[in-house]
């Protein structure tokens, strides 16, 4: 078998032994097989002298795999060239003989079954071959169906950052790639396993997610193999108990708490993640409420170098009411006095506390 190239010669040339025996060369096309790996099944034989020359038992290994069954036999003066020739449940491809009513004539059949599952071909029986009894060869193979491939599922969907992700495949896909796409960042995957069943038919590809400097929200998932790219639309959220906020209006401005969680340049802060959720809550203008005045933690992604911080704890302290409605630095802290905010490993910044300028803004 030879998988064919945009350059195939007009005619082969075979290289043949002397012999009184007529030659016989067949040529047939295969399409639809896997050109990674045509074969399933490797061929076995059977010789014999018989007048029903018969092609041995295999057994396939994939789904929808193609049998194929092939006869040649020394016809003799008694040759036969007819269809009903095939083996029962078969779908015969052709029947030859070299010529008609020569002792030195051979004859070659071949046919094919396709099976839906795995499993025993049984022996094939090449009916009314010839008229009497003749040295024969039967052979069978079988031939893997180049499958559509394509994502059945991939779960879980929604996931979050933290998670395992499964993704079930059809067809074989060979080993390879997996990133994550949203905003134009991409970002490779870990991919934990990659396996390929052949009784199923069926891809599986395990990846342990790596966030990067991604949004939270909706993303593409991108499998690489070869040729083959196949992608399916997910969605990334926080782990449970976390909140994902996206800010309006990027705040570019140090006096901005959320602005100075982030990893190196003060830029933009385009979305935030954080803690305490629903008692904290972060409006999308950087506006902070709390029912119950207490410790979060919080981190900002910076959308100028597509990075995110890590978590900071923020501590409200002082006499303040049960509300606090802003604490963007050089902003009123409504109904707050002597406000401190502490974000582990950043500046003091001045602001005011009911229009009295005051440290009220305090991340240390």
């Amino acid at each position: 078998m030879k998988k064919a190239t945009a350059s195939e010669p007009a005619t082969y040339t075979f290289g043949l032994t002397s012999n009184t025996r007529d030659d016989l060369l067949l040529l047939i096309r295969v399409t639809g097989a896997d050109s990674l790996s045509a074969i399933a099944v490797t061929g076995t034989s059977n010789d014999a002298t018989t007048v029903s020359p018969t092609s041995p038992s295999i057994t396939t290994l994939n789904q929808n795999d193609v049998a194929v069954f092939v006869v040649s036999q020394l016809t003799g003066t008694g040759a036969n060239q007819i269809d009903s020739g095939a083996p029962s449940g078969t779908t015969l491809v052709l029947s030859k003989v070299s010529r008609t009513g020569n002792s030195n004539a051979v004859g070659t059949g071949i046919a094919f079954q396709q099976y839906p599952t795995p499993q025993a071909t049984g022996t094939k029986q090449w009916l009314n071959y010839v008229t009497s009894a003749t040295r024969s060869t039967a052979i069978s193979f079988a031939l893997k169906e180049l499958a559509a491939i394509s994502i059945d599922s991939i779960t879980p969907n929604p996931f979050h950052n933290t998670s395992t992700v499964t993704a079930v495949i059809t067809g074989e896909l060979a080993n390879g790639t997996v990133d994550l796409i949203a905003g134009g960042v991409a970002v490779a995957q870990t991919v934990s396993s990659w396996t390929y069943n052949s009784g199923t038919g069926k891809t599986t590809v395990v990846i342990n997610v790596v966030q990067g400097g991604i949004r939270f929200g909706t993303a593409t998932i991108r499998y690489t193999s070869g040729a083959n790219v196949l992608t399916s639309s997910v969605t990334m959220s926080p782990i449970a108990g976390n909140i994902a906020v996206n800010i309006s209006s990027p705040q570019n401005t140090t006096g901005y708490i959320f602005e100075q969680l982030e990893s190196g340049t003060h830029t933009n802060a385009d979305q935030i993640e954080h803690t305490d959720s629903p008692n904290t809550v972060v409006n999308p203008d950087g506006l902070i409420t709390q029912t119950v005045i207490r410790n979060f933690n919080a981190r900002a992604r910076d959308s100028s170098d597509n990075t995110w911080s890590t978590f900071s704890t923020i501590t409200p302290t002082g006499d303040v009411t049960p509300e606090i409605t802003n604490i963007h630095g050089g902003n009123p802290v409504t109904y707050g006095q002597a406000v401190t905010w502490t974000a582990t490993g950043f500046s003091p910044n001045a602001a005011t506390v009911d229009g009295v300028s005051a440290t009220a803004v305090s991340v240390s």
